[in-house]
């Protein structure tokens, strides 16, 4: 808190999501190998596991992040957040199993890695960018304050 003067901004949410990103990142790319060249059970368990770990911090810090941003809007945050995680549990499962078979684990599960890495571009915008975003848009309004 000495650091940010007392106030701390939305953006500062999104510090952890550097190290969960490498988390994911790495347990993604040696699941691929792992699911590849058939290694030990307790290989997959524990990437699997540290997988699990980095969707949770991210998605917490995001949430945490956006409600935080919009605070009159929680509930359509939510539900945005929500609508995101059930498209993508369907896309893993309608796309995936095809690609892996074309392509291999490993070289799969490399390139949701660097999709993965790549969103960090983003979450770079929203730090040195989203104060100003926000200020720019606006409080959320739905039409119904008087």
């Amino acid at each position: 808190m000495r650091r940010h003067v007392g106030r701390l901004d939305p953006e500062a949410r999104l510090i952890i999501t550097y190290p969960a990103t490498l988390i994911l990142c790495l347990s993604l790319i040696i699941l691929g190998f792992s699911f590849q060249h058939h290694w030990h059970y307790m290989v997959i368990a524990i990437f699997a596991a540290m997988q699990c770990f980095g969707v949770m911090i991210v998605t917490t810090a995001i949430n945490a992040y956006l409600l935080d941003c919009y605070p009159e809007g929680s509930g359509e945050v939510s539900a945005w957040i929500t609508a995101s995680r059930n498209w993508a549990g369907f896309m893993a499962t309608y796309i995936q199993i095809e690609w892996v078979t074309q392509l291999g684990p490993a070289k799969v599960l490399g390139i949701q890695a660097a999709i993965t890495f790549a969103s960090l571009f983003l979450i770079v915008f929203l730090q040195l960018y989203g104060k100003r975003m926000r200020q720019w848009q606006g409080r959320m309004s739905f039409g119904v304050e008087k």
